[in-house]
C-alpha cells in the first residue's frame, strides 16, 4: 500500500525520484500509477488510464481538518487513497452523529449526476489522509469515454450507502456496550490499536453519552478485552470482544 510521505510528495514536487535509481517519475506518471491501484480503476487501459490522471488532482489533508461541509456548492467527488475520513451530520444541541468513518477505497462526495448528496453532512480527516478529487466535467468525461467505471461508481457508492444504513441501525437498536465493542473491532487496525478517537469522540461514533462509553470501556478493560493509553485503545482479544457483542446484541 502507497504511505501517507510518497502521497505528500506527489502533491508538492513536479516529480519524484525512484527508489531504484532510474530516471525521476513525473508528477502525472504517479499520480497514474496511485489511481490505477485503486479497484474502480482495474483493467482500464493505460492510454486511458493516463488521461484520467491528467483530468484528476489529488488533496491532502491534515488530521482534524475539514474535508467538506455542508453548504459548499461545488460538485465534487472524493475517492479515499489513503488515510481515513469521518462523515458526519450534527444535531441541534452540537452532537455529532457519525454516519461512516471511511477507510481508503470509499468514495463521498456531492454529484448529482450518481444520485450522490452530501446534505447535511460534514467530513472531516480522522487521519492524515489523501483523496483523488474529480468535479462534476472530470466526471462526466471519463464516464463517456469510459462507461464501465459508470458501473463502478455506482458499486462503490452504494457501498458506502449500505454501511451508513448499518450504522444507524446499530444506534437505534443495539445497545451501547454492543456499538462499542463493534466500533471497536471496526476502528482497529491490523496490531489492534485504535488511534486518532478520544473516548468523547468514540462516545461520538456510537452515539452514546461519554459517561457510558467510558464505563463501558472499563469492563471491557477489567475483562482482559482491551488496554487503554492517551488516546489509544488496543483491541487485546478480537474474538472475545466479537463474542461479547454478539453476546450483548442477542440480550438486547
Amino acid at each position: 500500500m502507497t504511505t501517507i510521505p510518497a502521497l505528500k510528495r506527489l502533491i508538492g514536487l513536479g516529480s519524484v525520484e525512484r527508489a531504484d535509481g532510474g530516471a525521476p517519475m513525473s508528477r502525472s506518471h504517479l499520480r497514474e500509477l496511485l489511481l490505477s491501484e485503486h479497484e474502480l480503476f482495474r483493467d482500464v487501459d493505460p492510454r486511458q488510464m493516463e488521461r484520467v490522471a491528467e483530468r484528476l488532482h489529488m488533496q491532502h489533508h491534515r488530521r482534524g481538518s475539514s474535508v467538506y461541509e455542508p453548504g459548499n456548492n461545488q460538485e465534487r467527488l472524493f475517492i479515499l487513497k489513503a488515510g481515513r475520513v469521518r462523515l458526519f451530520r450534527l444535531a441541534a444541541d452540537g452532537r455529532k452523529l457519525t454516519l461512516i468513518v471511511a477507510e481508503p477505497g470509499s468514495a463521498f462526495g456531492e454529484m448529482s449526476l450518481l444520485g450522490q448528496s452530501m446534505a447535511g453532512t460534514y467530513a472531516e480527516a480522522v487521519d492524515d489522509c489523501i483523496l483523488c478529487v474529480m468535479t462534476r466535467d472530470d466526471l462526466e468525461t471519463i464516464v463517456q469515454e469510459m462507461p464501465l467505471l459508470a458501473m463502478r461508481f455506482m458499486e462503490l457508492l452504494a457501498g458506502r450507502l449500505k454501511q451508513a444504513e448499518d450504522r444507524l441501525e446499530q444506534v437505534a437498536f443495539q445497545p451501547i456496550a454492543a456499538r462499542v465493542a463493534q466500533a471497536l473491532l471496526q476502528l482497529a487496525n491490523d496490531q489492534g490499536d485504535v488511534e486518532g478517537f478520544s473516548q468523547q469522540e468514540l462516545a461520538e461514533y456510537v452515539g452514546a453519552s461519554r459517561e457510558s462509553v467510558t464505563r463501558t470501556l472499563i469492563d471491557f478493560k477489567t475483562a482482559g478485552l482491551i488496554g487503554i493509553q492517551r488516546r489509544c485503545i488496543t483491541v487485546l482479544d478480537r474474538p472475545g470482544i466479537a463474542a461479547r457483542a454478539e453476546a450483548l446484541e442477542a440480550a438486547g
